[in-house]
């Protein structure tokens, strides 16, 4: 629609009322230009705030002699060790060489179990993990046996008694004892006796539905599966392997009720893998561990090494006394955390129970 202005006035009314509009809008245009001013004088107070707060960090960091102590450290092959210098380290350099990587035991039935989706039978499976280092060299388990997975240690009682737990159950024996029963199981004892640690045991129950995959992927306390040697002769075996690397944990199986194949198969085992520590040679020394992590400082060079494969806290010379009982031998070897290297010069070896200072450093 056309508008025509000032036809009988003369005047042009639409910029008339433009006009008026404007005097109208001008108080509201005055506030808003000070809302924006407003706004950018809280978002230059903000900015302050936030250079002042990072300029006071950067003060404190001065103010720590941490700051100024700080190294680097590199190693001459990141692909197989990593290193980290600790503050005031001194310059210096340090090498060592893996003897041993650590290893995982692994067990194989010595027979054929058959078909990997056929009945075992009704019965149970006993698997045990690092009982050898207990004293416990063999191991029965009763049909009654309920399916756990347990905790199994020994622990020093009254006299020259030793307290055997697994789970729930436990009694208290001679430490000379040549078998324990308990909780369903019989434990076989080595003729050195039984020795203070720790381990573990799982109870697997079978019945006659269950095959031998379905057995394999029950247990959790170790690794086991179905492996198959020559499919055209239906050769298939179970394998059971430990969760964790090291001499200090071991397998050990037993069955009942198992049909006569299973049972067969169960009667014996080949070693697939030893389970082995790690050996690592630091100077003249040599160390041994079954986890896969260095840790060691010298107090001269206080380096952090970490090995991604190779790790050691355990030193392999330890002397027990002349007058040492067989069993006191044993306890040297088995329970001892903190061993001095053999050479090497003064040294800390950190491990999970604390350090131990060699060459008559103090604590």
């Amino acid at each position: 629609m056309s508008v025509v202005d000032g036809i009988v006035s003369g005047m042009d009314t639409t910029a008339v009322v433009r006009q008026l509009m404007a005097i109208e809008r001008a108080p509201v245009n005055r506030l808003q230009a000070k809302q924006d001013a407003a706004d950018r004088r809280i978002q230059a107070w903000t900015d302050i705030k936030r250079v002042v707060g990072t300029l006071r960090d950067s003060s404190l960091a001065l103010a720590r002699a941490s700051t100024f102590s700080q190294s680097t450290a590199t190693s001459s092959d990141s692909s197989v060790a990593t290193v980290t210098a600790q503050p005031n380290v001194r310059a210096a350099s340090a090498s060592f060489k893996v003897l041993q990587l650590a290893s995982a035991h692994s067990l194989m039935t010595s027979t054929s179990i058959g078909a990997a989706n056929a009945p075992v039978g009704a019965g149970r499976v006993a698997a045990g993990l690092g009982l050898d280092q207990l004293g416990i060299s063999g191991m029965a388990v009763d049909a009654n046996a309920a399916a756990r997975v347990a905790d199994v240690s020994v622990a020093a009682a009254s006299g020259n008694n030793v307290t055997v737990t697994v789970g729930d159950d436990s009694v208290t024996v001679d430490r000379s004892s040549t078998s324990v029963a308990i909780g369903g199981l019989t434990l076989q004892i080595d003729p050195g006796g039984l020795r203070d640690g720790a381990g573990k045991l799982q109870v697997v129950e079978t019945d006659e539905s269950t095959t031998a995959t379905k057995l394999a992927a029950s247990f959790t306390a170790v690794r086991a599966n179905v492996l198959t040697l020559d499919s055209g002769a239906g050769d298939r075996r179970l394998v059971f392997t430990s969760p964790t690397t090291g001499e200090d944990n071991t397998l050990l199986l037993a069955s009942t009720g198992l049909n006569s194949t299973m049972q067969d198969a169960f009667a014996g085992f080949d070693t697939v893998n030893e389970g082995r520590d790690a050996l690592i040679e630091v100077g003249e020394g040599v160390l041994r561990r079954h986890f896969s992590t260095l840790a060691w400082h010298s107090f001269v060079n206080p380096l952090m090494v970490t090995d991604a494969q190779a790790v050691v806290d355990y030193a392999t010379s330890i002397e027990p006394g002349a007058g040492a009982t067989p069993h006191e031998r044993d306890l040297l070897l088995h329970r001892t955390q903190e061993r001095v290297i053999a050479g090497g010069g003064a040294m800390r070896i950190e491990t999970r129970t604390g350090a131990f200072v060699a060459a008559g450093l103090p604590r």
